[in-house]
């Protein structure tokens, strides 16, 4: 096991964190909009990019399948 993992879970906290926190200040200046549509652009490309990163690897595993099973 890893001794940094500690780090990167903070890490992840931090990011998190500081996300929420832009959102909300963006509420409280009257930018609701601008506010919705930060966070939904960042949740819809996060999710987006984790997606294209899923398939290129199952792509990648069916690749290499059929390569080892079928020669």
């Amino acid at each position: 096991m890893r001794k940094d993992g500690h780090r990167k879970i903070i890490g992840a906290f931090t990011t998190f964190s500081t996300f929420k926190l832009e959102s909300v200040n963006l509420f409280r200046r009257g930018e609701g909009k601008t506010s919705l549509l930060y966070m939904g652009m960042t949740y819809l490309l996060g999710i987006g990019a984790a997606w294209l990163v899923f398939c290129k690897k199952k792509v990648q595993s069916i690749a290499v399948y059929k390569f080892v099973y079928t020669a």
